[in-house]
């Protein structure tokens, strides 16, 4: 369920994040959820980015989050190195 939620800033505040929407082109309501969920701490202190959040139970695994991570960090490492 969404809500409205209003927020007063100083106006250069305001013009920056309107600029800013419009160069990433999402809503300044993204930007904000956004930065929020960047705030929340979950998982013992590892921060999850709200892409990795989505995902977060949808696919059930016997491995942790940390295992998952690292395994696709692996990969990732494997795949520039074999670039190279």
């Amino acid at each position: 369920m969404k809500t409205k939620l209003t927020l007063y800033v100083d106006e250069e505040i305001s013009k920056r994040a309107k600029t800013i929407s419009r160069i990433r082109g999402i809503s300044i309501s993204k930007m904000f959820t956004d930065m929020v969920n960047r705030q929340d701490i979950r998982n013992d202190d590892i921060r999850i980015s709200e892409k990795v959040n989505r995902w977060i139970g949808i696919a059930e695994s016997a491995k942790d989050y940390k295992s998952l991570r690292e395994e696709i960090i692996k990969e990732k490492q494997k795949r520039y190195e074999d670039l190279r």
